[in-house]
C-alpha cells in the first residue's frame, strides 16, 4: 500500500471509491442487477428479517439508460449462525464479481448491530461470517465493525469493559489475520489503533508497551494509541508530573515519539 502511504482512512477510501464508481460505469452499459432481484436473491433465506438494494453513491445517473451500480443492506436475526451469514454473502457472489453490486452490508439485529460489509471484488468469507457470530455472542463487546475491501480492510471493535490489556488481548486476536490492514479496539478511556498502511508499527507496539507499563502504578485514566500523532496519556493532574518522570525514563522514550499528558476527560470518545 506504499502508493496510499501518509493518506487518511477516509482518503484513501475516496479514492478506492473514485476507481470502483469508474469501472462500474463503464459495466454498466452491459449488465446491472434490479433492485429486486438483489433483494429476492435472499428474502426468503433463513435468518434474513429485512433485504435492501440502494444506490451505491447516492443520486441518479447522468445518462437517462443507464443503471447506477448497487449496495445491498441486509439484517438478520440476532442470532443467525454462521452458515446462514455466509449463504446471504455466497447469493451475491456472481453480481459482485459482475460489477454492478458495488457492496454488501449483513448487520445482525439487536442492541450491538455487529456489522460484516464486503465488496468491491471481494467475496464473504467462513471466517468472516464465524468471527461476526462469535462477537454478537460475546457479553463484552459492544459494539463490532468488519469492512472487507481491496483498500483498508478493518476491524472496530467496542468493548463493554475492561483497561488497556483487555484492549490489547482483543487486538491480538487479529494479528494473524492476512487480509485486515487496520485494526482498532477501545474500552472506556483506551483505545488501540493499529494500522499498517498508514502508521510505523514500531511505533505503535513501543507506545503500546509504554503504556502497560505505566497504566497500573499510576492508575492511568486513558490512552489513545496509533502510530500518527502524539500518544495521548490520561491521568489525574495530581499525577501528571509522576507520569512525566515516567514517561521520560523509560528505555523506549525515544521510539515513542512526542506523549501528551493529559487530564482523564481528555481520552473520552
Amino acid at each position: 500500500m506504499a502508493h496510499t502511504a501518509g493518506l487518511s482512512r477516509w482518503e484513501r477510501r475516496a479514492i478506492v471509491a473514485a476507481f470502483a464508481l469508474t469501472a462500474a460505469l463503464l459495466l454498466a452499459a452491459t449488465w446491472v442487477p434490479s433492485r429486486t432481484g438483489l433483494e429476492g436473491k435472499v428474502a426468503d433465506r433463513p435468518g434474513v428479517v429485512q433485504v435492501r438494494a440502494l444506490d451505491a453513491y447516492g443520486g441518479a445517473s447522468d445518462y437517462p439508460f443507464q443503471r447506477m451500480p448497487l449496495r445491498v443492506e441486509v439484517t438478520m436475526d440476532q442470532d443467525a449462525t454462521a452458515g446462514e451469514v455466509l449463504a446471504v454473502f455466497e447469493a451475491y457472489d456472481s453480481a459482485i464479481d459482475g460489477g454492478g453490486l458495488i457492496s454488501i452490508d449483513v448487520t445482525l439485529a439487536g442492541p450491538k448491530r455487529a456489522v460484516l460489509s464486503t465488496g468491491e471484488g471481494v467475496h464473504g468469507t467462513r471466517e468472516a461470517a464465524q468471527e461476526l457470530v462469535v462477537a454478537q455472542a460475546d457479553g463484552n463487546v459492544a459494539t463490532y465493525r468488519r469492512e472487507a475491501y481491496p483498500v483498508l480492510p478493518l476491524v472496530e471493535v467496542d468493548l463493554v469493559r475492561g483497561g488497556f490489556d483487555e484492549v490489547v488481548a482483543v487486538a491480538d486476536r487479529y494479528r494473524s489475520v492476512e487480509d485486515l490492514e487496520s485494526v482498532s479496539v477501545a474500552s472506556g478511556r483506551f483505545a488501540l489503533v493499529r494500522d499498517a498502511g498508514n502508521e510505523d508499527q514500531r511505533i505503535t507496539d513501543a507506545r503500546q508497551r509504554l503504556v502497560q507499563r505505566v497504566e497500573v502504578p499510576l492508575e492511568l485514566s486513558g490512552a489513545i494509541v496509533s502510530g500518527r500523532g502524539p500518544l495521548d496519556l490520561c491521568i489525574e493532574p495530581e499525577d501528571a508530573q509522576a507520569l512525566k518522570r515516567l514517561v521520560g525514563d523509560d528505555p523506549e522514550s525515544g521510539t515513542v515519539g512526542q506523549v501528551a499528558v493529559l487530564r482523564p476527560s481528555a481520552c473520552d470518545r
